[in-house]
């Protein structure tokens, strides 16, 4: 009669276990999951940012090219 409590109660150590590890996977998984959404998430951010950047870049170039033609015909005219 001793010998089947400890086994028992080993049983259910051994379940708990278990149990305990497969809900630390689970959760692992969940964090994951939930990082490689915020990957997604930042790198989504990221690329429009830099389209933004980029478009802007090509608006000063342009406004830089006018104002240096500008530039060159008011000191063309005044040669």
């Amino acid at each position: 009669m001793l010998h089947k409590k400890p086994r028992s109660y080993a049983s259910s150590i051994f379940s708990e276990l278990a149990e305990f590890s497969l809900m630390q996977k689970e959760q692992l998984e969940e964090e994951n999951q939930f990082k490689f959404m915020q990957l997604s998430i930042e790198e989504r951010k990221f690329k429009a940012e830099s389209e933004r950047e980029e478009r802007k870049i090509g608006m000063l170039e342009q406004e830089l090219s006018m104002n240096m033609e500008k530039l060159k015909e008011e000191t063309d005219v005044s040669s």
